[in-house]
């Protein structure tokens, strides 16, 4: 099995577990717009994190993580209206650590992890 598959199936595992959607953006562009002028690089997967808060004038998205095409390897990161990122992962490490965080809502956060296939999403 190459690692594509290993991913898709680990991430749908985990939201079905989890009871939240991190999907890569082809899927997912009809029910939750990507950060207005952001796109992953060419050879990147994309996955947009939905946001906690909801309410008027808040953005669907926290942001959105891109890795290497087929792989849990951190490659960028963008964000989405009032929220912050804070990266622990190097261009090109072969795991995804990033936390976005909205300080002036109960400091507000969702980490995103990506390693070994598998996509957790701790809120």
């Amino acid at each position: 099995m190459n690692k594509t598959v290993r991913w898709a199936a680990g991430a749908a595992t985990l939201v079905a577990a989890a009871g939240v959607s991190l999907l890569p953006t082809a899927t997912a562009s009809a029910a939750v717009p990507a950060p207005p002028g952001f796109t992953c690089p060419a050879g990147s997967d994309t996955y947009d994190v939905p946001s906690t808060i909801t309410g008027p004038n808040q953005p669907a998205l926290a942001g959105t993580v891109c890795t290497f095409a087929g792989t849990t390897a951190f490659r960028s990161v963008s964000k989405n209206g009032g929220w912050r990122v804070q990266v622990n992962s190097a261009f090109g490490s072969r795991t995804t650590n990033v936390m976005f965080y909205e300080p002036s809502f109960n400091n507000a956060k969702i980490q995103v992890q990506a390693q070994n296939g598998r996509v957790v999403i701790k809120k």
